[in-house]
């Protein structure tokens, strides 16, 4: 006689009360490790995607904490760009680089951080001391286990030192 066992299996937030044997148990057990295997396998090509798309883009961008200020990661092209290693960038704050005064790029931050702003332009100072003017879009992400500022950041110092020109 086959014996069979009881369990309560949760699928989408619904219990279901099911009778399996320990056939059907091992079935449904091997399955449900399947699907983790590859879901997990899936989870991890992705991460690698965001990644590289990330690392390797050309354009500049930094993961900021909006309450610390602090420089989480950089791309590739950020630390080009900045003329500082990621080692070294990653223990900066945003506020080493922005010219602001802190309690304006604070508020600026809070704004992007409820996006209530996206665009902002500002003066940015690289490790070499020059300024260069540079356009930052930035939005909240959820990262890491905390809410972070995505920045994209552009130069724009060629084109507002053309503008100025035109002006003239």
């Amino acid at each position: 006689k086959e014996k069979s066992v009881q369990y309560t299996v949760t699928l989408n937030e619904k219990s279901h009360i099911v009778d399996l044997s320990y056939q059907r148990l091992f079935e449904f057990l091997f399955d449900s490790y399947e699907n983790i295997i590859i879901q997990h396998k899936q989870l991890k090509e992705l991460e690698e995607r965001y990644k590289n798309l990330f690392e390797e883009s050309k354009s500049i961008m930094l993961l900021i904490d909006p309450v610390t200020a602090d420089i989480i990661d950089a791309n590739n092209r950020a630390c080009s760009f900045y003329g500082y290693p990621r080692n070294q960038i990653t223990t900066m704050k945003i506020s080493d680089i922005n010219t602001l005064p802190r309690s304006e790029l604070y508020n600026m931050m809070n704004g992007a951080a409820s996006n209530q702003t996206e665009r902002f332009e500002f003066k940015h100072r690289l490790s070499d001391g020059e300024l260069r003017d540079v356009e930052v879009y930035s939005g909240p992400i959820f990262t890491r286990g905390k809410n972070h500022l995505f920045s994209i950041i552009h130069d724009i110092t060629e084109r507002k030192s053309l503008e100025v020109q035109l002006l003239e």
